[in-house]
């Protein structure tokens, strides 16, 4: 039997709304603010598994609303009419039709909705870069620990992941937003999740319309503040913040003025309730403008990965996933110098999925015959030898040349001048 997991999460939603407005009616603000966020972050994670693209709009919807409802208790300010719990028979529905113009009407809020992501990563997902995740969760701590008397101790809010392509840059961001989850918070029965992950593509903010790219920014930030803790993800960055010149059009400076703008984070000063953490990534960062260069007060250079890493990272791509070897981690590990950790995966893929085809050749024959026969067979596995790993390695060969690791750590060397 299929197990509905949505129908889960609407439960527990329905029963986390009730006693949110159970603590309201109480003038219990505080605890009411707590649930009202906890049934927003479980909406969240509902939006995750609506089939239809407009159930997922109307769903994020409804988070942001019990968001915007606990930050308002929190201040002291109780609502005119709380929102009703669905599936409640007293409850006043919501006219699919109202939501659906709401969307219409506001294209960018959408555009921003449309970024939130659940981040299911953790730390024990990402092989070696064991230094640059202290230091992240060296940020985290600061911006959540009771500050000393007298005292403010500024975290870092900008971070820059520079490096090339595939080394977990943006595994990197994922785990930094899954690391923000209330890991002791259950509400009926589920986790509620962690902090907002707004995860953004270039597509999703430079808009065909002149000056609408700014707008949506603006929006994002927006959004973001109202959601804390929330982490926002720029990936390819370099796209978004050029070095400006004689050529750069109006529309363009506006965009850079405004990722400026919201950088230095003058909305949130003063605001401890607000944590907003932006972190970028780019594979070309000595494209990018040097007065966004400069807001960021951590730059960190996201290498290759060492033998260590390499050995950390074959073992969750292989070991982890039950496949065994004969061949030690370390002997891989040489094998791949140079890899990437997305070449890494490459590689692991290639030799599972070569020998899972020769173990399996009556695959093909059992398809043609019909879901039936194929669901009855059950896939055969031997352990991986020296012979499949040395095939592998020649098909995959590293992309990246040590001409290109030159440039990343003469830039590094450039900016700590």
């Amino acid at each position: 039997m299929e197990f509905d997991i949505s129908r889960r999460y609407r439960e527990a939603i329905e029963s986390t709304l009730t006693k949110a407005r159970e603590r309201l009616d109480a003038n219990d603000l505080n605890k009411s603010a707590d649930l009202y966020e906890s049934a927003g972050r479980l909406q969240m994670r509902l939006a995750d598994f609506e089939r239809l693209q407009a159930d997922e709009r109307r769903s994020k919807k409804r988070a942001e609303t019990y968001f915007r409802l606990a930050r308002d208790l929190r201040a002291g300010r109780t609502p005119k009419e709380p929102p009703p719990v669905p599936g409640k028979k007293d409850a006043k529905p919501v006219p699919e039709s109202a939501d659906r113009e709401k969307d219409e009407s506001d294209e960018f809020e959408q555009q921003v909705l449309n970024l939130l992501t659940t981040s299911r990563i953790t730390w024990d997902d990402i092989g070696g870069l064991e230094e640059t995740k202290e230091e992240i969760k060296f940020t985290i701590g600061l911006s959540f620990a009771r500050q000393p008397e007298g005292v403010r101790v500024q975290p870092w809010r900008n971070i820059l992941f520079y490096g090339p392509p595939g080394t977990g840059k943006t595994l990197l961001a994922a785990a930094t937003s899954a690391a923000l989850a209330k890991k002791d918070e259950k509400v009926a029965g589920l986790s509620a999740g962690g902090a907002a992950f707004f995860n953004v593509k270039v597509s999703s903010i430079l808009s065909k319309w002149v000056g609408d790219s700014s707008k949506i920014v603006t929006r994002l930030y927006e959004k973001a503040r109202e959601m804390s803790p929330s982490v926002i993800f720029f990936d390819e960055f370099e796209s978004l913040s050029p070095e400006r010149d004689e050529s750069t059009a109006g529309h363009e400076r506006r965009l850079l003025s405004t990722i400026l703008a919201e950088l230095d984070g003058l909305a949130e000063k003063g605001r401890s309730d607000i944590f907003v953490l932006t972190i970028t990534a780019t594979n070309r960062p000595w494209d990018i403008d040097k007065a966004v260069l400069s807001r960021f007060e951590k730059k960190i250079f996201i290498p290759l990965p060492d033998r260590d890493s390499r050995t950390a990272i074959l073992r969750i791509l292989l070991e982890r996933k039950g496949f065994e070897t004969d061949v030690p981690y370390e002997d891989l590990a040489d094998m791949t110098d140079g890899y990437s950790g997305r070449e890494l995966e490459r590689f692991a893929k290639d030799v599972i999925n070569k020998m899972v085809q020769e173990m399996n050749p009556e695959v093909s024959t059992l398809t043609d015959k019909g879901v039936q026969s194929i669901t009855e067979y059950r896939i055969q596995v031997r352990p991986l030898t020296r012979d499949d790993f040395i095939s592998a390695r020649d098909r995959i060969p590293s992309e990246i040349t040590e001409k290109d690791m030159q440039r990343y750590l003469d830039w590094k060397d450039k900016m700590s001048d």
